[in-house]
């Protein structure tokens, strides 16, 4: 069995994650120390999609001076 090429790897797409939810979280939660990246995720400190869109739409209706 041969593997594939590095160069095949690194252009593959990554499939979609899908929305963040409360069972996400929780997953994520439980399994936090395999999560790679930030520090945000290891502490578990991540927001769900709603949450999110909130704060992005507060954040943009704020005038700017």
């Amino acid at each position: 069995m041969s593997l594939p090429d590095w160069s095949e790897l690194v252009k593959k797409d990554f499939p979609e994650m899908g929305p963040v939810t409360q069972k996400t979280l929780l997953a994520i939660a439980k399994h936090r120390h395999r999560c790679r990246g930030g520090m945000r995720i290891f502490t578990g400190r991540i927001w769900q999609d709603e949450e999110f869109e909130k704060r992005r739409r507060r954040v943009l209706s704020t005038p700017l001076p």
